[in-house]
């Protein structure tokens, strides 16, 4: 079953006499000093590779439901240790049977929480009363819809990747010929086929003729104008870029060309295809609702689309200069070209975003919310894409 969404999130009241936070008892201090001892002495374990990163989401208070055999069902409040697209770790101070079905409230970076579904995988006694649960969920969940997550920092919630996996075609800018023999290399078991380019001229032709993402390095000195041709041509198109650093000006340099996926230099096979799978797998499409757009012309429904994708960039550039008033008029703006397109997804978070901006009168401080929007808005492809 899908995660539950649309929820608002109900923060236990902790200072109520007797109430515990968590099984464990534990205050905030205290579950910092323990999942720092849990976490210290993993980092000294040899590395287990496994499919999705696991991120710190340490969570005092998260409501975890156990369905017991004859399907009644007990509600408790663990301790979150961390969370990757494919499960969750908690603390709880009770043994818990493998197999165990189970129900999660994940808490959502724009205040709402999310049921996520899933079992009991493993159950191992830490000391004392404190057991970690590893929960395996039904369906992989966004790790952007719980925690920062910054793609343009080098970060991906893939920790091993099935190289069969990649599909597609790739068209890649390099700086040199051995680059371009080395991406081959670490792309060589994959499904996705290569054209290598040093212009972005002839990029821009690759990707008319077919591209499903494009790998550019931001070393070489036409990269930007690759990245607009490219655009140009698929506004939608995944790019990952390569670049010496992943510092804040690279960050925010790839974030106002939305770009979500860095690889800084030396590249690895693993840095690689872990960005590329973030690209390519974890993509999800919203279209227009075709009950709302019958009496509109396709060309129309693209122009729209264009143009919300056109806002969205001016958007990602009002960061570094937290222009509230503008943020909330590009919310404002989007929602109104949402709304007769059909696109309600994208128009219910362009809406909580202006919203949030409001509020707070702080673009900076609105940041869960439009992030948030920023994801949407990666989801919405152009039909005749």
């Amino acid at each position: 079953m899908p995660p539950i969404r649309g929820r608002r999130a109900q923060p236990a009241d902790t200072n109520a006499k007797g109430h515990r936070a968590n099984t464990l008892g534990l205050d905030e201090l205290k579950v910092s000093a323990v999942l720092d001892k849990l976490d210290g002495k993993a980092s000294g374990k040899p590395s287990i590779k496994r499919t999705f990163t696991r991120m710190p989401f340490r969570v005092r208070s998260l409501t975890l439901t156990l369905t017991h055999p004859g399907g009644t069902n007990t509600a408790v409040q663990v301790v979150c240790r961390n969370l990757s697209r494919g499960g969750i770790g908690v603390l709880h101070s009770a043994f818990a049977h493998t197999g165990t079905r189970c129900a999660v409230d994940l808490p959502r970076l724009d205040g709402g929480i999310d049921s996520v579904e899933g079992t009991i995988v493993r159950c191992s006694h830490i000391s004392g009363q404190v057991h970690e649960l590893g929960i395996l969920f039904d369906q992989e969940v966004r790790l952007d819809t719980h925690v920062p997550f910054d793609p343009p920092s080098g970060m991906s919630s893939f920790e091993r990747v099935d190289p069969e996996s990649l599909e597609g075609t790739m068209v890649a800018l390099l700086s040199s010929e051995i680059e371009g023999r080395m991406l081959g290399h670490f792309l060589s078991e994959s499904r996705l086929g290569l054209k290598i380019t040093s212009s972005p001229e002839e990029g821009a032709s690759l990707v008319t003729e077919g591209c499903t993402v494009a790998v550019i390095d931001f070393t070489v000195p036409c990269a930007e104008e690759m990245v607009l041709a490219a655009r140009q041509i698929n506004s939608t198109l995944p790019i990952v870029a390569i670049a010496a650093d992943s510092s804040p000006q690279t960050r925010a340099l790839l974030s106002g060309m939305g770009i979500r996926g860095l690889v800084v230099k030396p590249m690895t096979s693993e840095k690689l295809l872990g960005v590329v799978a973030e690209s390519l797998l974890t993509a999800e499409r919203d279209e227009p609702n075709e009950e709302q757009t019958d009496q509109l012309s396709p060309e129309l429904i693209n122009d729209c689309i264009e143009q919300v994708h056109t806002i969205v960039g001016q958007l990602r550039g009002l960061a570094e200069g937290d222009d509230a008033m503008q943020g909330y008029e590009l919310c404002r703006q989007i929602t109104s070209i949402c709304a007769p397109i059909g696109l309600d997804d994208l128009n219910h978070a362009a809406e909580r975003a202006s919203e949030t901006i409001s509020k707070t009168m702080s673009y900076v401080e609105s940041e869960g919310a439009l992030q948030e929007l920023f994801r949407m808005c990666d989801r919405v492809k152009n039909p005749a894409a």
